[in-house]
């Protein structure tokens, strides 16, 4: 007779000031959590669960970590001390949705199980595995920036970089259309003239100009892996005016699309005075 490998669980319960002040409670969800230890569901049903204890937290709100158990779990995760993580709502863990997504991220990134016994768990099951699926996108597209980069350190052509061209012996050219384009964006913008303006003039978008702005392969060097190599072709402009361009940008930037207004000004401020130390360097 085959010998099921017993699965270590690990219980978690939380309880804030307000809501035992509603009549809620630990045991009520302590009691829940072991009915479903003698009697899991989905795909845990038929598997040999061994209950190792677990933690809880009362009187603890569940917007910050301060003075809760979150921590030592993770702890346990990382020390390989329970496979499956069980609570009763998702929201035991965290109240905010992000950083509630970013625990249990870090569980399967650790190979932990998890699973909320009074609610679905199909909805965050989907969310934690589309984050990491834009994780291993974001890795992808970092490897592809690396090819980018090296083939720029040789001086070959990219073809993503607007404003050049490669001739039939595959040396690189400014292009005749586009090069003195974006020339005229950035001395223009560099002057104080309207950005709105400027793009309507030379036919460029607002994401291409962001992207040249923040683009040090037009300025006859190029930062790969922290070491900033020559490059093999004419720049179309300074990098003292890309900098310049970056700065301007971000002190007239109103907001950004996905961040709370505090995150906001935040990014916007370090931002600002990261563009001002580089321009100081420069200079110096």
């Amino acid at each position: 007779m085959k010998i099921l490998e017993q699965i270590r669980v690990l219980g978690y319960a939380r309880v804030s000031t307000k809501e035992q002040a509603r009549g809620e409670n630990l045991e009520t969800q302590t009691i829940r959590l072991n009915e479903w230890i003698n009697n899991p569901e989905g795909k845990h049903i038929g598997k040999s669960l061994k209950f190792i204890g677990g933690y809880k937290d009362k009187g603890k709100t569940g917007t910050s970590e301060k003075g809760r158990k979150i921590k030592q779990i993770m702890k346990d995760a990382e020390d390989d001390k329970f496979d499956i993580l069980i609570f009763t709502k998702w929201d035991r863990l965290y109240r905010n949705n992000y950083a509630r997504i970013g625990f249990l991220r870090k569980l399967v990134e650790l190979k932990k199980e998890f699973w909320a016994t009074n609610e679905s768990n199909d909805k965050i099951t989907r969310e934690i595995l589309g984050v990491l699926a834009e994780d291993e996108s974001s890795k992808i597209s970092e490897r592809i920036a690396d090819g980018y980069m090296k083939n720029i350190k040789k001086g070959k052509f990219c073809k993503n970089l607007k404003g050049y061209r490669k001739t039939k012996t595959k040396k690189v050219r400014i292009h005749k259309y586009w090069g003195p384009r974006i020339q005229e964006m950035i001395s223009r913008y560099v002057k104080g003239d309207s950005l709105k303006c400027i793009l309507n003039d030379v036919h460029i978008s607002r994401a291409s100009f962001i992207g040249i702005i923040h683009n040090q392969s037009y300025t006859s060097y190029v930062s790969f892996k922290d070491i900033k190599t020559p490059i093999q072709y004419e720049p179309l402009f300074s990098e003292k005016e890309r900098l310049e361009c970056c700065l301007r940008y971000y002190k007239e930037l109103k907001y950004k699309v996905g961040m709370s207004e505090e995150d906001f000004i935040k990014f916007k401020t370090e931002k600002i005075k990261e563009f001002e130390e580089e321009i100081e360097k420069l200079n110096n």
